[in-house]
């Protein structure tokens, strides 16, 4: 038997429909377009992509170049680019530029110049994120410009430097990997920042005057792993290197770790050496010539070898000040060979020679200080042997 609803609900139900139906059409708004030609809402592809892609149209080269910048602006690359016999890979002849590599190779043939150059002084120049290898010249030469910014590039098996950049420059995270002369130099004012260079012929990094390098890694290359002229080297590690781990020719070295070079760091001419770690250098941990301030490293191991003669630290010449360092398991811990330096708060251990200081220098005295009994607890300890603050301790 079939139930049928009451007149009322079925009214009710019809009324319900028709209010959400009404309701819907009031929210669905004008359906007519505007007035006017239709016109596209869309981004034009120079507002996506607001650069200008390095080919043959847009930069076609010359005679010693495959692609020529002749113009400021933003450009990139869209593929990798293989060099030509006679010619540089990209010459950028403009200043204000911006170039992406865009993850891609620029890859020498024999004969060929640099991979990308900038043959005349340019301004305000950034090259980054790519490779750059099997060069004739350099990998980047940008070393006659001002401001150039080289960032994530990989240089490699070139046959001049890896990286030159000019004055003001700043190279980051780069890299440079058995390049026929320097791995990555940068010009007076420079910044060198989270970079390596490893298996150069040469040199691994250098900056010049006021430059600073740091947070590098330098190892295995010909010559010296990390040379500053004047400029400061802090947080960074030598390894491994023909020459000396940091070569300093005035300037600081700075919380740095040299192992296994001929010399771990060396300077000359006022350089300050501090908070430094040297170990297991051929000739010594640390050497200094005139002027210099050595304190509160720590040297270990440096030509302990029967076939090396060397020390941990040594002193070459005058007015020098070698201060609260810890010298251990060496020929000779602190070996100076001229007069007038100073010579304090040091402390030596398990060396042939502790201590092998020539006449007339300023030496705090040197005590052997005494073993203590055991200690357990807040109180014992037999002393060091002397009250002398200025004191060098044997131990």
């Amino acid at each position: 038997m079939s139930r049928r609803l009451p007149r009322y609900s079925l009214c009710l139900s019809i009324g319900a429909v028709v209010v959400v139906t009404g309701a819907w059409l009031a929210q669905a708004g004008v359906l007519a377009p505007p007035a006017g030609a239709v016109t596209g809402t869309m981004k034009t592809l120079v507002e996506v992509e607001p650069r200008t892609a390095a080919n043959a149209t847009n930069t076609p080269g010359d005679a010693d170049s495959t692609f020529k910048i002749t113009q400021a602006g933003s450009y990139y690359l869209v593929g990798n680019l293989t060099g030509e016999s006679g010619k540089h890979g990209i010459e950028i002849a403009a200043d204000d530029v911006t170039l992406d590599l865009r993850g891609f190779a620029l890859v020498g043939v024999i004969g060929s110049l640099d991979g990308l150059s900038t043959p005349v002084q340019q301004r305000n120049l950034a090259i980054i994120n790519g490779a750059i290898r099997n060069w004739g010249g350099d990998g980047l030469d940008a070393g006659n410009s001002i401001n150039v910014n080289a960032n994530g590039l990989r240089t490699s098996n070139n046959g001049g430097d890896g990286i030159r950049g000019g004055f003001s420059c700043i190279i980051q995270s780069c890299a440079a990997f058995s390049n026929a002369q320097d791995g990555i130099e940068a010009g007076d004012n420079g910044l060198v920042v989270d970079c390596t260079a490893r298996s150069n012929n040469a040199f691994g990094i250098i900056v010049s005057v006021s430059g600073v390098a740091r947070g590098c890694t330098a190892t295995f290359n010909g010559q010296h792993g990390i040379s500053a002229g004047g400029g400061t080297v802090s947080h960074c590690d030598a390894r491994g290197n023909t020459q000396n781990g940091i070569n300093l020719i005035g300037g600081a070295a700075i919380a740095c770790t040299a192992q296994t070079n001929a010399i771990g760091i060396r300077g000359s001419f006022g350089t300050v050496i501090r908070q430094c770690s040297a170990a297991s250098n051929s000739s010594a941990g640390i050497e200094v010539e005139t002027a210099c301030y050595v304190a509160d490293n720590n040297c270990y191991a440096n030509a302990s070898q029967a076939q090396f003669d060397g020390s941990n630290i040594h002193v070459t010449s005058v007015q020098n000040r070698i201060e609260g360092n810890l010298v251990t398991d060496s020929d000779r811990g602190i070996d100076v060979d001229a007069a007038n330096n100073l010579i304090i708060r040091n402390t030596a251990r398990g060396n042939t020679t502790n201590y092998d200081i020539v006449a007339n220098n300023k030496v705090g005295a040197i005590v052997s200080a005494p073993n203590s009994g055991a200690i357990s607890g807040s109180t014992g300890g037999a002393g060091v042997g002397t009250s002398d603050p200025w004191a060098n301790l044997s131990f």
